[in-house]
């Protein structure tokens, strides 16, 4: 079976469980709840577009981009024709925040030289702009895979990525401040850097990184998994209401002040197991570093580098 099988498959299974976990409460559950989601989606969209109209009443109505040659400045909001290179098509423009929407489907971020966008077929896809030294690529209503290219030592002020339903897949993405969320599906990290805060939440599937260097992380999943490896942490926030968690720490045990509770489960502590109902353990080595788990219905793992 295919990766976007596994994908599709776990997603299905999801789905019909969703019904059965919404009325379940038990101990410390935290379930995020697909309509609060919606909700902070909703939210996102009408600040988005109060910016976008502050904006245009301050520009002059420009037309789209049709030849690098006609265009001798960047344009501010000028929507950008498709397989241009972002950075080709806005010369002169610092891009400071990153901003993704997306409905249904697929999106990867990649590494590369410039900033690009396309499709499975090579063209851009979705809506592309630049607003106020954002860079807005929007792709609602689409379920075609979404390609988005980055510079692979670009630093972003912040980053706000939203994906309704499907999966998003990151190679390398950096910023000082970042909000990443999936409402159902998959969000899976190959590195990740923050240098200070970093949201990440799904409503139901998974959140998996494989390097991570952050300041400050707090990260939720209503139903699914959590599995981190943090290369660099201050303090962590995790919850999950059903489902396993595990966090690989960079660190010794002594190193971290930390409280790990769960409403039914096993929890694993550096090789150390605790199970039954409502267990909870809390370590005080006043380090200044600090670590919290609350998994409703679980197991939770913390692994501490020897």
């Amino acid at each position: 079976m295919t990766r976007k099988e596994k994908i599709y498959l776990r997603l299905g299974c999801l789905f019909l469980a969703v019904g059965l976990v919404i009325t379940f409460s038990c101990g410390t559950l935290n379930f995020v709840s697909f309509g609060s989601h919606t909700e902070r989606h909703r939210e996102r969209t009408q600040a988005l577009e109060a910016e976008e109209e502050a904006v245009a009443e301050e520009l002059p109505q420009t037309a789209n981009v049709a030849e690098f040659s006609e265009v001798p400045e960047a344009v501010e909001g000028t929507q950008i024709q498709a397989s241009d290179p972002i950075n080709r098509a806005f010369q002169g423009y610092e891009i400071e925040r990153l901003h993704i929407d997306s409905g249904f489907g697929e999106v990867y971020l990649d590494v590369g030289t410039e900033f690009y966008v396309e499709d499975n077929e090579g063209n851009r896809n979705g809506d592309v702009y630049i607003s106020g030294n954002t860079l807005y690529i929007e792709n609602d209503g689409r379920r075609d895979p979404l390609y988005i290219t980055l510079p692979s030592e670009y630093l972003f002020n912040s980053v706000d990525i939203d994906v309704e339903a499907g999966s998003l897949q990151i190679e390398r993405l950096q910023g000082t401040n970042m909000m990443i969320s999936v409402g159902a599906g998959e969000l899976a990290a190959e590195e990740l850097i923050s240098e200070n805060s970093c949201q990440l939440s799904c409503g139901a599937g998974s959140i998996t990184a494989e390097q991570m260097t952050v300041n400050s992380l707090t990260a939720s999943v209503g139903m699914g998994e959590i599995d981190l490896t943090l290369n660099g942490i201050e303090s962590a926030d995790i919850k999950t209401g059903i489902g396993e968690t595990v966090l690989n720490l960079p660190r010794s045990s002594r190193d971290y002040d930390y409280q790990v509770s769960c409403g039914a489960g096993e929890v694993s502590i550096d090789g150390n197991s605790y199970s039954g109902l409502g267990r909870s353990q809390s370590v005080v080595n006043d380090t200044g570093r600090m670590i919290r788990v609350d998994n409703g219905m679980g197991n939770t793992e913390l692994h501490f580098e020897k």
